[in-house]
């Protein structure tokens, strides 16, 4: 809905990741993708603010736990 109102996807794609992990003080563990950091990833199919996308599959703690389409 953010993104419908004018926020660009960077900044919605910001604001649930490395925004939301300064606000309660991880941001040096979680919220963005580099080395020494927890690298949990959901993939998905397309774009994930859209309602048709999917997430393909799912890595915690590097390992692949789900590759079931959801």
């Amino acid at each position: 809905m953010a993104i419908n109102a004018g926020l660009t996807f960077r900044d919605a794609l910001a604001s649930i990741t490395i925004d939301s992990a300064k606000i309660i003080g991880m941001d040096a563990r979680i919220g963005s993708l580099e080395r020494g950091k927890d690298g949990d990833v959901a993939m998905y199919d397309g774009d994930p603010f859209e309602f048709t996308t999917h997430c393909t599959g799912t890595i915690i703690n590097g390992k692949v736990v789900s590759e079931v389409v959801r």
